[in-house]
């Protein structure tokens, strides 16, 4: 049976219209009309069928499930969706019932006769091999039910010979089709990590200036209009973040590994992780003969200070190839001498002719041979201020204090 829904159907309100945020199945119900008293099946009423009656109440059709994996936001993630709806009456009438279904996507579609997946009142229809269509508009799918016993009689009244009555417009199926819109998605996105840390010394390996940064999140959905949600590790530790920009606070020192993964509304997720590394320096702690000052600007908001000749800080033993000092420079400001165990001092002028909060004096790069022992820095001189400032260590591959 075909019917192209054409406007021959009984005026009937509808009752229900159920949209979630335009994507989730919409349902759309209507009233039946009433039916004749007790009549269930159209009978033709003749001279020799006085009792015959027309059935005047039409199914209503609602869909039940758009599956499989369909999201919150009205997404499903395969291309083989499956549709379950059913016909609902207001009255006794047990059928049997047809149904008529339609998909409009890039394209228009027509009404086709979905009945051979129904058992009962309820119909399965699957559409195969469907498409992506996220962007514009996705999927529109409609269904109506048909009373086919009914729908096999064109019902008369023949009693009055010379009037015989026929029913104006059919009445055998859904005044209006239920339908139910959806997205088909099953493309995984791409991540993007930007405002990663920059280094013109080390551009493949950078080092951070400060303990707390910010990284900014992106992919593939949101080029195109759409939202994602992301799951992020630091080192392999889950850390929160989002879209947009994600602060990585408090980063103790060391070498750090930041991933990130989107995942679409459709819930696909990157196979492949967008991924950053950088270093963090070691902020160095007062001890005797330095004193630590609180200020802006500097790795951690503060420096050491020294004001004699001879002031030392040793740090843990460590093991280190590549090994930076970060130190402020200016022309009131001495010199320093740095050790590493019991090899050759390294004498650090901090004499600048303008003065610079954040220097950074690369004092082994990253092909030095590998060294073990305690950094011992010491005050060699001191300049007109008779003041010696540094304020951190970046070392490789591993730091101790």
């Amino acid at each position: 049976m075909s019917n192209p829904r054409p406007s021959r159907r009984r005026a009937a309100t509808l009752a229900a219209g159920i949209l979630v945020a335009g994507l989730l199945p919409a349902l759309t119900v209507a009233v039946p009309v009433h039916a004749s008293p007790g009549c269930l099946t159209d009978d033709n009423r003749t001279l020799l069928n006085s009792e015959g009656c027309d059935d005047d109440t039409p199914p209503d059709t609602r869909v039940l499930t758009v599956g499989p994996d369909l999201s919150g936001a009205g997404y499903v993630r395969g291309n083989d969706v499956t549709i379950t709806f059913e016909a609902v009456v207001s009255d006794a009438d047990q059928g049997p019932w047809g149904f008529m279904c339609r998909l409009d996507g890039a394209s228009n579609g027509e009404w086709r006769d979905c009945s051979a997946g129904a058992q009962g009142a309820r119909g399965t229809v699957t559409y195969a091999d469907l498409a992506d269509r996220k962007i514009d508009g996705g999927y529109d799918f409609r269904v109506y039910a048909v009373d086919t016993a009914d729908a096999a009689v064109s019902w008369t009244d023949t009693t009055n010979i010379l009037a015989p009555q026929t029913e104006t417009a059919p009445d055998d199926d859904s005044a209006s089709p239920a339908s139910a819109g959806f997205k088909v998605d099953t493309a995984e996105p791409s991540t993007f990590i930007f405002n990663e840390p920059f280094d013109k010394i080390r551009p493949e390996f950078p080092m951070v200036t400060s303990r707390n940064i910010q990284v900014r999140l992106t992919s593939s959905e949101s080029r195109a209009g759409e939202g994602a949600t992301y799951d992020c590790t630091l080192n392999e530790v889950k850390v929160p973040c989002q879209e947009g920009f994600t602060s990585l606070k408090n980063l103790t020192p060391g070498n750090k590994t930041f991933e990130a993964t989107a995942t679409d509304l459709a819930g696909n997720s990157s196979m492949k992780a967008a991924k950053i590394i950088f270093a963090v320096p070691r902020n160095l702690k007062s001890t005797q003969g330095w004193r630590q000052v609180k200020e802006g600007g500097y790795f951690a908001a503060d420096y050491l200070e020294a004001r004699n000749v001879g002031a030392t800080l040793i740090t843990n033993p460590v093991q280190v190839r590549e090994l930076r000092l970060i130190a402020p420079a200016g022309p009131n400001l001495g010199r320093i001498d740095l050790q590493i165990g019991n090899g050759q001092r390294r004498t650090i002028s901090l004499f600048a002719k303008t003065f610079t909060r954040f220097k950074v004096y690369v004092i082994r790069d990253e092909f030095s041979p590998l060294a073990s022992g305690r950094i011992t820095i010491r005050v060699k001189s001191l300049g007109p201020n008779k003041v010696a400032r540094i304020d951190a260590l970046l070392i490789q591959p591993v730091g101790g204090r």
